[in-house]
């Protein structure tokens, strides 16, 4: 997770993994500060392990899994 400051309302970006009863990793981010949230399904139907990764370049951030790192 990236955040922009600790205030509950900042912009951010994460990656994560849900699984209450299908699981899917995905991709959440608040673009501007005090903005809803938004998220986006990078795949579903998955079961852990997987490796995550958030990257930064410049003001872009894209989140990746993958099963072998």
């Amino acid at each position: 997770m990236l955040r922009e400051t600790l205030s509950p309302d900042a912009t951010i970006a994460f990656v994560d993994y849900y699984a209450p009863s299908y699981s899917y990793l995905y991709f959440r981010y608040r673009a501007t500060t005090g903005a809803s949230g938004q998220y986006s399904t990078i795949t579903s139907g998955v079961h852990l392990p997987y490796w995550l990764k958030l990257v930064r370049s410049g003001n872009t951030f894209t989140g990746y899994v993958s099963l072998d790192g």
